[in-house]
């Protein structure tokens, strides 16, 4: 079993739970996130192995401003 954590962000809640479980369920380390804020934060508190990132959320430019942001964090 893998040990990785996956930082998950969407804004839908059910989407978040069922595909936390599913990912936890496979031996995963599993960090929640339900805005593009709430992203960024988490993705410093906990340097994720894999970020998995709904590009649409609160608005149209959140879940892009934000993929953006870890992909130019060095760590």
């Amino acid at each position: 079993m893998s040990s990785d954590t996956i930082l998950l962000v969407d804004d839908e809640e059910d989407f978040v739970e069922m595909t936390a479980s599913l990912l936890e369920n496979n031996g995963y380390t599993v960090e929640t996130a339900y805005s593009g804020e709430e992203a960024r934060d988490k993705a410093l508190d906990v340097g994720p192995d894999l970020v998995i990132l709904d590009v649409m959320m609160e608005t149209e430019m959140a879940g892009f401003e934000a993929a953006r942001w870890v992909r130019e964090q060095e760590e």
